[in-house]
């Protein structure tokens, strides 16, 4: 199938504001303030909530004097009509001094809403009227009708990038930057911690992710590393290019991101070969290593049950849906039959014309699509195993299912189970394993 030329927004994934809200939160010491009503609020809090938990998002004295309705996190400006028609800046200003008194966050990040990004207030303007106490206040205009949630989370770090990134005085040597993973991808947390291992067995430190888990002073000193790791084109690729524009940062890009086992070799390699290191050491002992552990019980299940030539349908971000069929078909003879790719960008779709140039395959592709779409296109392909989210689980309650994306809530990850690197390799053969086994 050939690639489409342009692409909207997927209206299954959050709109612009909650990516924005995704790259502030991403920050520890940061706080994310809505400038809208509460239905902008009601959502991202649980949208938050749900990719992110943390011991305070729970505590209803957090924020109590806003409002909360307990959900603390993401705290919001909750305007009325007289605010749309008068200004919303007396009620901002009011609700980011109860902030700074409660907590004196290290940065305050004010997403306006798709309302305030009609009315066009002058908001800039009004906070610099806030007293100089140490916060940090950037102004994100991501409103929801800007983008999707890939684009909101780029905007935010692109202003971070001017905002709050110093000059480096010096530079850390073998360093790297990941950009582009985000707390709204599914499993972030358990993916980040895989990378971490493995850079760390190869001799490489990582400076700072944006925005995954980071501090401030992370931010800061971004442009202290050696090198950009695009991690996904769709949610990086802007920011790096920013950077080298800003800083002469050169970056890595127009990569399957390390899904499994030779996507994760040619990442590390490209990565280790910019920076003048090697991996094979820890490649080939990684590889050893899950030789071992997975060939005897992948040659038992194989003796019993079809593995070779099943369909499987793919629904995730377009970078990783990409690097996951590019492992299914090349490791177990998986036959892509759909692939739903819910982020795009220009990198995207250069990956998309290497996939079927490489593989000779002719998967139907989905990049613009509702529930009605899925359906349908799982009515054509019939695929016997589905990778998704809830919602794709929801059309095909009787097919095998893996959960690998977002949104994801009939199912709990409380153990370290990465989806990439080498021991993502180990989580995704368990879980496609055990859903064969399920087949008729």
């Amino acid at each position: 199938m050939s690639c489409p030329k342009s692409v909207p927004n997927n209206v299954l994934l959050p709109c612009s504001l909650s990516g924005a809200i995704c790259a502030i939160e991403g920050i520890r010491e940061a706080v994310a303030l809505i400038n809208g009503p509460i239905g902008c609020k009601l959502f991202a809090s649980s949208f938050i909530d749900l990719q992110d938990p943390e011991g305070l998002s729970f505590d209803p004295k957090r924020h109590a004097s806003l409002k909360n309705f307990f959900q603390p996190r993401v705290p919001c400006t909750y305007l009325m009509e007289e605010d749309v028609i008068f200004g919303s800046e007396t009620r901002l200003l009011d609700t980011m001094r109860k902030i700074k008194e409660e907590e004196s966050p290290g940065l305050i990040g004010i997403v306006n809403s798709c309302t305030l990004g009609l009315i066009g207030d002058n908001i800039a303007a009004a906070i610099k009227e806030l007293p100089q106490d140490g916060t940090s206040t950037i102004l994100i205009e991501s409103s929801g009708f800007t983008g999707g949630m890939a684009e909101g989370f780029q905007q935010a770090v692109k202003i971070m990038v001017h905002r709050l990134m110093e000059p480096p005085i010096k530079k850390n040597p073998r360093s790297i930057n990941i950009v582009g993973l985000s707390i709204g991808q599914y499993n972030w947390y358990n993916d980040l911690q895989e990378l971490k291992r493995m850079f760390e067995r190869v001799g490489i430190a990582i400076n700072t992710v944006l925005t995954a888990g980071t501090s401030l002073a992370d931010i800061v000193r971004a442009p202290e590393a050696n090198l950009n790791v695009v991690f996904y084109d769709e949610y990086g690729g802007l920011i790096a290019r920013e950077m080298e524009e800003v800083f002469g940062l050169p970056y890595l890009a127009g990569r399957l991101p390390p899904y499994g086992i030779q996507n994760t070799q040619e990442w590390l390699r490209a990565i280790a070969s910019v920076l003048g290191v090697s991996a094979d050491g820890f490649i080939e002992d990684e590889a050893r290593r899950l030789r071992e552990k997975v060939r005897p019980r992948l040659s038992r299940i194989s003796m019993a049950r079809r593995i070779r030539g099943l369909s499987v349908a793919i629904f995730a971000e377009g970078s990783a849906a990409l690097s996951l069929a590019s492992f299914f078909y090349d490791y177990l003879g998986l036959e892509p039959a759909l692939l739903g790719l819910k982020t795009y960008s220009p990198g995207v779709e250069k990956l998309v014309k290497d996939f079927l140039q490489t593989t000779g395959l002719n998967p139907l592709i989905l990049t613009n699509y509702d529930l009605y779409g899925v359906q349908q296109a799982l009515t054509e392909t019939e695929p016997e195993l589905i990778l998704g989210s809830s919602l794709e689980k929801g059309l095909r309650p009787h097919t095998p299912f893996i959960n690998i994306g977002y949104p994801v809530w009939d199912k709990v990850i409380l153990t370290e189970r990465p989806f990439l690197g080498y021991q993502g390799v180990l989580t995704l053969l368990e879980e496609l394993l055990n859903a064969i086994l399920k087949l008729p």
